[in-house]
């Protein structure tokens, strides 16, 4: 293997996670230090987009970050959620009772009908539409980041 391959996606992998931790600390002084909270409400993700959409318009991306930005998006953010799914217990989310499947699956397919209607209706872009959706029924910021790249979403 050539690791120059690799190494070319260190600065933008170093980059991420800087952001991450800034926005890790962000996100302990609002939720804790000025909200009061014990844990944060908030979301890191959420946060860490704010951020990089703050950053990335004021600043000009080299090319030698975009490489490494990209991987950890495509690469390292599906690693994470598959970590977060892992943290559940084999057939845990069985244990909400036989009614909440069916009600999640309920309500995802009802908002994904309904995104379907107002594309037509209000001339979304229709990736903008199921990122929206999607972000709405699933789990936020993180799915919008995951299913960004699945369907072609352009980065703006």
């Amino acid at each position: 293997m050539d690791k120059n391959k690799y190494l070319v996606l260190l600065p933008g992998i170093i980059l991420a996670f800087v952001l991450y931790s800034l926005s890790q600390g962000f996100n302990n002084i609002i939720g804790t230090e000025l909200l009061g909270f014990e844990k944060s409400p908030i979301s890191t993700a959420m946060i860490a987009i704010l951020l990089g959409m703050f950053f990335g318009n004021i600043f000009s991306i080299r090319e030698s970050f975009v490489r490494g930005l990209d991987f950890t998006q495509k690469n390292i953010l599906k690693l994470g959620i598959i970590c977060l799914g892992i943290q559940l217990k084999p057939f845990e989310f069985l244990e909400f009772g036989a009614i909440a499947i069916p009600l999640i699956v309920i309500c995802i397919v009802s908002v994904l009908i309904v995104i379907k209607i107002l594309i037509n209706k209000l001339k979304i872009p229709r990736n903008m539409a199921y990122l929206i959706s999607i972000g709405s029924t699933v789990c936020g910021t993180t799915a919008i980041m995951a299913t960004a790249p699945v369907i072609g979403a352009k980065k703006k």
